[in-house]
């Protein structure tokens, strides 16, 4: 089975409403990046609690031995990720609504009115059938490097002027839709996750895109991720907190 060298770095001093994680279950991989929406501290509380309780749900032992089943047996596991992922929005809901937080968002939330929402971004590596699925609302990136490329694969772009209609609330659920979609990967790819203030296809102004975080990559793919967000904090873009998790199959 394929093995997965992973660099991966966290910059959330700005607005600190970033969150993610990375669950390795030996035969295949996940990954949920979320970055709170309108950059206010209730924005930390929806991307904090929504993938902790994703990630709770991950590792529950029927859930996993069911995907490994279902991995086994060659099955398209999009509508798996989309229940997993759903499910697990709607528990967070009912704990929002209960008050069953931890104490210190209680507090946050006592002082603050505003809606708890947050763009979500998951992706599940099947190692076993070689595939990619990501289940995506709003902005937060999935790219594919392969044969030295950068080919998106779901959500919005960045640099485009889409104005942000997806996203999770822990008062009213999926706002907009999502993009569920699935992609075969080979050995060598190199799969990226980022948030928007990652903005892996930064450039000078007259470069292109892609080309500064390409080069970032061949030099040093270990460290990766922690130099490319210092490189564009030098480069004085770093402009919100920026999440990154590159993986290479090997």
């Amino acid at each position: 089975m394929p093995k997965i060298e992973i660099s991966h770095c966290y910059k959330n001093d700005i607005h600190n409403d970033d969150s993610y994680f990375i669950q390795d279950l030996g035969f295949s991989f996940f990954i949920g990046i979320s970055d709170g929406v309108s950059s206010n501290k209730l924005g930390k509380v929806c991307s904090f609690l929504t993938l902790d309780k994703i990630q709770f749900n991950i590792n529950n032992k029927l859930f996993i031995e069911n995907l490994k089943k279902d991995m086994e047996e060659g099955k398209d596991l999009k509508m798996v990720l989309k229940s997993l992922v759903e499910i697990s929005f709607r528990d967070i809901m009912d704990d929002y609504k209960e008050k069953r937080i931890p104490k210190h968002f209680k507090e946050m939330i006592k002082k603050d009115s505003d809606d708890p929402k947050a763009t979500v971004l998951i992706g599940l590596i099947d190692l076993v059938n070689m595939m990619l699925y990501t289940y995506s609302l709003g902005d937060s990136e999935c790219w594919i490097i392969r044969n030295g490329c950068l080919y998106s694969h779901c959500g919005f772009s960045i640099n485009s002027d889409h104005v942000l209609v997806s996203y999770f609330s822990l008062l009213t659920g999926i706002n907009g839709f999502a993009d569920i979609s699935s992609r075969k990967i080979y050995s060598g790819d190199i799969i990226v996750f980022n948030t928007d203030g990652a903005k892996v296809t930064w450039t000078s102004k007259f470069g292109i895109p892609g080309i500064p975080f390409l080069r970032h990559l061949s030099q040093d793919f270990a460290n990766s991720a922690y130099k490319w967000i210092s490189f564009l904090e030098t480069n004085k873009v770093l402009a919100d907190d920026a999440t990154l998790v590159i993986l290479k199959i090997v």
